[in-house]
């Protein structure tokens, strides 16, 4: 595949609004889905940059913010921008999903804070991978990167008494680690932006959501069932006969993005040791 057209697609799919297909419906609200939570995301980022850096919510949608997407994240920002996916993923979900509106609201809840974590690394890689391929620099938000050369600048507005040269030095070499593995997997396997699209709604519907609840239960089922067939569907339109091997390699993707997801959170409660970060909730 080539990478720079690679790249577009993942980057205008948040952009473009989508045309229903009656032949991947699931896929198709899906992207329809992702452009609503990308929408969110964009304006609520751009609203709480700093003045020297601030772009109205407008120009997300014009060329003004193409030409000059994204800044390094900073200490402070951190600190809001978990909040914006987790209110994006309440307009992601009954858009994408039929079968979450059915659901009670405490397991809605329960649904976003079992996500959150797992959406956050599998969009912010495979975004991470198309537009910076060869560097460590990754997404911390959808606007926001982090990258080792940045981590200096990432706690220049931190106020808090911490030890800030343990801290760096931590932050420093997880960013090695974490954007080394997941980017030399991601790219192996090279998922396109319909696979992209599959592996946010199995990481909205993961394992770790099935309780005793039949209701979410039943859902997680439909919803899993549903993004297969769309798969079969698209995976015959592409000529690809015998793709019992390439599903193997989604999920095998899948699993290993569910484990950088534990990492991620055990790098979160060590910062929160540090006292770097704050103890917030946001569901």
């Amino acid at each position: 595949k080539d990478s720079g057209r690679t790249a577009l697609k993942i980057e205008t799919m948040g952009r473009d609004v989508a045309s229903i297909s009656s032949e991947t419906p699931v896929l198709d609200r899906l992207r329809a889905a992702y452009n609503v939570m990308t929408g969110v995301r964009k304006c609520a980022e751009l609203s709480i940059r700093p003045v020297d850096k601030f772009v109205h919510p407008q120009a997300a949608y014009n060329n003004s913010f193409v030409s000059d997407p994204f800044i390094p994240a900073t200490h402070s920002l951190a600190n809001n921008i978990s909040s914006i996916l987790v209110s994006a993923l309440f307009d992601f979900a009954p858009f994408a999903f039929p079968q979450f509106a059915e659901l009670p609201t405490n397991e809605k809840s329960n649904l976003v804070r079992g996500s959150f974590e797992p959406i956050h690394v599998v969009e912010s890689m495979s975004r991470a991978v198309a537009l910076f391929p060869n560097d460590n620099t990754v997404f911390m938000s959808y606007t926001m990167t982090l990258s080792q050369d940045s981590v200096d600048y990432f706690f220049s507005d931190c106020t808090l008494d911490v030890d800030i040269d343990e801290a760096k030095r931590v932050l420093y070499h997880n960013l090695k680690r974490m954007a080394e593995c997941c980017k030399s997997t991601t790219k192996r396997v090279n998922p396109s932006e319909e696979e992209l699209l599959a592996l946010l709604a199995l990481a909205f519907w993961n394992n770790d959501t099935a309780t005793s609840n039949d209701s979410l239960n039943r859902a997680a089922y439909s919803v899993r069932a549903a993004i297969m067939r769309d798969l079969h569907v698209y995976y015959s339109a592409c000529g690809l006969k015998n793709y019992a091997t390439r599903i193997g390699e989604l999920f095998s993707l899948l699993v290993f993005y569910e484990k950088m997801t534990s990492d991620v959170v055990e790098d979160i409660e060590l910062f929160r040791l540090l006292q770097v970060y704050e103890d917030k909730k946001y569901y």
